[in-house]
């Protein structure tokens, strides 16, 4: 407590080196708890189920990569498995809720009956499926999530009342707590979805979920897992045998490929901590060379090395403590900068903030930061207590402080530069992808979502016609130059995929292509939206009885080399579905990316919404004005024509690519500042040690001057000293960096984790940021009056 007592009047003597040490400890401590407390609440914190350690969940894994399971696979899972006490699949979708003042888009789960007896959460009211609900044709009940019910008015006796889903009265049999958000974290209702064995192996629509049996483990589930496919294959084409079911814990599957990235950003703050603490260091070092006075005397009076360590930890870790709670502070700022910069699609992302977890990791931080960057200075302050009163000692002790503090600036633009480069290859990787041509002109282009449901809407001849009609209302519209629809919009709104058979190329026994992109649109489709098309486009007059589809460049190059493509057939599905009808290829499109700018365009073909027509669908409008001008004016051709239908999800193009990439630039916003504050700190470190150099070297560079050195010299002598310590820095941070980067080659786009122009563009600006720390001391040094400086002892 003494020790304690006498550090805190330490510190009130020296305002300005408090002030300075617990700000770039709270920088460095703020920052590793912000991130830390959204690794713990998407990676650390259990899934909010009982027992959500035993959930998992499964694919179908085919050579192509996951798909989703038919409802064929669930039923023979669930009948050979041993290792699941509950069994169960979902899918989620979009319902059309009507029979209020207006209609809405809301977002469903449709889910198998075992679905809650999977999870167990506690109903709000009511109850959940049971066997007998599988009977109701037609209208299978529904359960409401809370925050649905009391947008709904919050009816108690909601019970057994129904509301209208497309057109369909399903009855509510029981309410969600607003804790419950699963599959997803906007899911507004669970509909029962009947598991009906189908007539055929398709369609692949479905996500796995079970329960492991108590007894059982991830491993014996996997083990039976891989046992059971083969009966499941049994008659399926050879290719298709290929086949798995990998069983994945629920709790990875939620977080996906976030982890990876999670774990990097906590490397990355735990980095910049380090660069803080060696700041911290240096200002200690500086501090021992300005007490020596008082270390000397306090060894006359009988002190010894063990007392002295013991006062300078003291004093550090009383500083890390005070960085820690201003940190607290920090991090609070720090939590909802990260929300906001959030792209929505983040995992639990919402649930992160300061609970006991995050204030026990805080706690530790400060006080193993307190002893790291306390125990070197103390150490080294006390170790040369027998020469604490002699000349020579002092001189020696200097030496060695001025080396111990160098080292420390070497390590910390060590550090900076591996942070710098990993935030550069990331913004070089954004500027690419967000360079990457989707295929066509996405200027002056409006998109909306339209959903039509109910009885009006039950046949394809009636939602054709709704959509004509509603063309040709778009049309015209005064500022409109092309309209279509389409139940795909690229760079990632992909609904709809299929493999398919060309007549050039019939694909041998047992082997089934690849799926691809399947967009269906209207004949104005590529004029709309400015991709480049050779032969025709679809008309009007293609309908079923004449079947015609458009290909793209690169399913053109890959299935049929040199040949013109135009004239000849193609049809949907593979040798496994032979009876659908052969399709007349009319054009050849240009390639246009439908799942993401990061990737290789595909091999896509398309069909007129004539020949298949489809009920939800993207309305696309190329403007001759602002595009989100004509937003409202199309809004009300729709209501125009039905009041019922809903629209959606209104977007103009450039902020369909712009929130395209929302992760990449999430990833690059986050490790960018990290990067940014560990170069503002390493420039801080250079600074205060070449200031604490001029300030030792006074007399020296008195001399220096009285001698006939100017301003340029000096300048350039010190300058120099701290433009060497960035270099020493840089060359070991180059190796470190080479091998560290490797981890990030799955978030980079174009560009390699070795690229030359990122690391010579972090050289080039590390080694100016140096400069520009030591040019504020070298100003000093070169008004240095030498008469003032021989004086000095």
């Amino acid at each position: 407590m003494r020790d304690l007592v006498y550090a805190l009047r330490i510190f009130r003597r020296n305002p300005g080196f408090t002030v300075v040490a617990v700000v770039t400890l709270a920088l460095g401590m703020g920052a590793n708890t912000a991130i830390f407390s959204v690794v713990n609440a998407v990676l650390l914190r259990p899934l909010p189920f009982p027992e959500g350690e035993r959930l998992v969940t499964f694919l179908l894994q085919r050579p192509q990569g996951a798909r989703a399971l038919s409802m064929a696979d669930l039923l023979d899972i669930r009948a050979q498995q041993q290792m699941f006490s509950r069994v169960a699949g979902y899918t989620v979708g979009r319902l059309n809720l009507s029979g209020g003042e207006q209609a809405r888009e809301v977002r469903a789960a449709h889910v198998t009956g075992e679905f809650f007896d999977v999870i167990r959460t506690a109903l709000l009211m009511g109850r959940t499926f049971q066997p007998g609900d599988e009977g109701v044709a037609g209208q299978p009940p529904v359960v409401l999530h809370e925050g649905l019910w009391r947008r709904l008015g919050a009816d108690p006796n909601i019970l057994g009342r129904a509301i209208r889903l497309n057109g369909v009265d399903n009855p509510v049999v029981g309410v969600m707590p607003a804790s419950c958000r699963f599959p997803t974290r906007d899911v507004e209702l669970w509909l029962l979805l009947p598991s009906t064995p189908p007539a055929r192996r398709g369609p692949f629509f479905l996500r796995g979920l079970a329960r492991l049996k108590p007894e059982a483990t991830l491993e014996q589930a996997r083990t039976q897992m891989s046992s059971i496919t083969p009966g499941l294959r049994a008659g399926l084409p050879t290719e298709v045998q290929t086949l798995s079911y990998p069983v994945v814990p629920l709790s990875e599957a939620v977080v996906g490929e976030v982890k990876t990235f999670l774990l990097l950003l906590l490397g990355a703050v735990g980095l910049v901590l380090l660069i803080a603490m060696a700041n911290v260091a240096n200002l200690l070092l500086a501090r021992s060379w300005a007490r020596r006075g008082e270390i000397a005397v306090r060894f006359a009076l009988g002190a010894g090395r063990g007392h002295l360590v013991r006062q300078f930890l003291a004093e550090s870790i009383l500083l890390a403590l005070a960085g820690g709670l201003l940190g607290l502070a920090v991090s609070s700022w720090g939590i909802e900068l990260v929300r906001a910069a959030g792209p929505g699609n983040v995992p639990r992302l919402a649930e992160a903030r300061l609970d006991g977890r995050v204030l026990a990791f805080t706690a530790i931080l400060s006080a193993l930061s307190g002893i790291l960057f306390g125990l070197t200075p103390a150490w080294q302050s006390a170790s040369r207590l027998s020469e604490a009163t002699r000349e020579s000692g002092q001189r020696a002790a200097a030496g060695s402080r001025r080396r111990l503090g160098d080292a420390l600036v070497i390590a910390e633009f060590a550090l900076a530069f591996v942070l710098v480069c990993g935030a550069g290859l990331l913004v070089r990787s954004l500027l690419l992808l967000e360079a990457e041509s989707p295929g066509f002109q996405p200027r002056n282009i409006l998109t909306l979502r339209i959903a039509p449901a109910g009885p009006a809407y039950q046949q394809p001849r009636q939602i054709a016609d709704f959509y004509r009609r509603l063309l040709d209302r778009v049309r015209a519209v005064p500022g409109v130059e092309a309209a279509a629809i389409a139940n795909t919009l690229p760079p990632d709104l992909l609904s709809l995929s299929e493999n398919f058979t060309v007549d050039i190329r019939p694909w041998p026994p047992g082997e089934t292509p690849p799926i691809v992109p399947l967009p269906i649109v209207s004949p104005d489709y590529f004029r709309t939206l400015g991709v480049p098309l050779r032969g025709r486009s679809f008309s009007e007059t293609d309908t079923g009885a004449r079947g015609v589809a458009i290909i793209s460049q690169t399913l053109a190059e890959t299935y049929f080399g040199d040949r013109d493509p135009i004239g000849r057939r193609i049809k949907q599905g593979g040798p496994e579905r032979p009876g659908l009808p052969w399709l007349e290829i009319v054009g050849v499109a240009g390639d246009v990316k439908y799942e993401g700018l990061d990737k290789q365009p595909k091999a896509v073909y398309y069909q007129p919404h004539s020949q298949i027509a489809m009920g939800s669908m993207y309305l696309a409008a190329r403007a001759a004005v602002r595009p989100e001008a004509l937003a409202a004016a199309l809004r009300a051709e729709v209501r125009a024509l039905d009041p019922e239908v809903v629209v959606s999800d209104t977007w103009t193009m450039e902020e369909l690519l712009f929130r395209s990439v929302a992760q990449p630039r999430f990833r690059t916003v986050l490790l960018g500042a990290f990067a940014g504050l560990g170069l503002l700190l390493a420039a801080i470190g250079v600074f205060g040690v070449i200031h604490y150099s001029v300030l030792r070297r006074t007399r020296e560079i008195g001399v220096r001057v009285a001698l006939g050195a100017g301003p340029a010299a000096v300048t350039r002598l010190v300058v120099g000293g701290g433009l060497r310590l960035a270099l020493a820095g840089l060359i070991i941070g180059l190796g470190v960096a080479i091998g560290l980067n490797k981890v990030l080659s799955g978030l980079l786009f174009g560009v390699g984790t070795t690229d030359p122009w990122t690391y010579a563009g972090v050289s080039i600006l590390l080694l100016g940021a140096a400069a520009l720390a030591s040019y504020l001391p070298a100003r000093r040094a070169a008004r240095i009056d030498p008469i003032e400086a021989l004086r000095q002892e």
